[in-house]
């Protein structure tokens, strides 16, 4: 579940703002411009203050951090405050580290970008559906929206009448069983869809011979030194929390602050929490810059991957994926990318967390934000995409 609707309000009031200083590094009132730093700084800190945005920022050139600081708490009963290690769950940003994993294998021969899921997994139900079409959610499954509104009771599982996680099995086996109709045919369409990824998690397990948290973990984590991250569901399975985790926090009816995972209303959050590829990873904000940085130095895929990874997809008519909810995107391999090409990211929008990865392919710029309480309020995303997006180096 993403938040891409906010990227629109980003675009024409980023370039206003940008026109606000001249060539010579001025702002319009003819006083030296502020450095990068420093208006992230002001920038986020307002925010704070202002009570809309708690969470860890990072903004980084070439691998270099240009600036990195963490607003608010990690746990509020406890009084602990966020540090630069703390644990996030990443929501949606999981998807193009699953995809990775993915390409990774396909890499090593292990899996066919065009084979059908079925090759892979016999109970697999469709026949038509391939990975790619899964990675690019283009496999016309029906939407995880509606798959578990309309037949969550049959998917759920429960012990002593408490809500149990369901896991990538789960799903798998009651597709398996159900066989639930299909929202299109395989390739016809593109619809952002949950569903895909936590098929292709179970594929990844499948295929490894091991616990889909130890397959990401091998071919993810450990190459990239991902010093934190991890697949949530194996503490949530067995009732334990990650070290450092910063608590999610949602409003209540009265505007309180409450952990998700236990807010009324929320109770699909702990239904939901077996699941890895389509959310189910965490880690910090640096380990997402680790990620960024393994992902540009080749060391998690080579350079034609690479390239297909943020290459938009194609549907079956031959036409390129074009999402058009509020601004022009594409999708590629587990990434949305710009319409001009020149930058890839994904959000995520899960249980709490509010989460934003981005990377600018011709600056080389990584921007980075992990919420830990969800506010709907992206008023300040323009102002954010005016500092990072200018000319001139954000380390000048």
């Amino acid at each position: 579940m993403t938040h891409l609707r906010f990227v629109a309000l980003v675009c024409f009031s980023a370039a206003l703002a940008l026109r606000a200083q001249d060539s010579q590094g001025k702002d319009s009132g003819g006083q030296p411009a502020a450095t990068a730093a420093q208006q992230l700084d002001a920038l986020f800190s307002r925010l704070h203050a202002t009570d809309r945005f708690d969470g860890v920022v990072l903004v980084a050139e070439a691998g270099e951090t240009v600036f990195e600081a963490q607003f608010g708490l990690a746990d509020a009963a406890a009084g602990l405050p966020l540090v630069p290690e703390s644990v996030f769950g990443y929501a949606s940003i999981g998807k193009p580290i699953m995809a990775t994993t993915v390409l990774r294998l396909v890499e090593r021969g292990l899996v066919e970008l065009d084979a059908p899921v079925a090759r892979y997994l016999e109970e697999f139900p469709y026949p038509k559906v391939t990975v790619r079409q899964l990675l690019t959610h283009t496999s016309g499954l029906l939407n995880h929206l509606v798959m578990f509104e309309r037949y969550r009771d049959r998917i759920a599982r429960h012990e002593d009448g408490k809500p149990l996680p369901i896991t990538n099995l789960d799903v798998v086996r009651f597709l398996a069983s159900a066989k639930p109709e299909t929202q299109s045919e395989p390739g016809a369409t593109w619809d952002y869809n949950n569903i895909n990824y936590i098929v292709l998690g179970h594929l990844v397990g499948t295929v490894a011979g091991a616990p889909i948290g130890a397959a990401v973990r091998r071919e993810v984590f450990e190459p990239a030194g991902m010093k934190t991250a991890c697949a949530l569901p194996e503490y949530t399975l067995a009732g334990k929390q990650p070290p450092g985790l910063a608590v999610a926090y949602v409003q209540g009816d009265n505007g309180e602050w409450l952990p998700a995972d236990t807010a009324p209303g929320w109770e699909f959050v702990t239904e939901l929490a077996g699941t890895i590829g389509d959310g189910g990873i965490g880690g910090s904000a640096r380990d997402l810059l680790a990620f960024d940085r393994a992902l540009a130095g080749g060391k998690l895929l080579g350079p034609a991957m690479l390239r297909a990874a943020v290459t938009p997809a194609k549907l079956a008519d031959g036409s390129s994926v074009r999402n058009e909810n509020w601004v022009v995107t594409s999708y590629g391999l587990g990434w949305t990318l710009a319409e001009d090409g020149r930058s890839v990211w994904h959000t995520g929008d899960w249980g709490g967390y509010l989460t934003w990865f981005k990377r600018y392919l011709d600056t080389d710029r990584t921007v980075i934000y992990l919420m830990n309480r969800r506010r709907q309020d992206w008023s300040w995303l323009a102002e954010l995409e005016a500092i990072v997006g200018r000319e001139a180096s954000l380390r000048e």
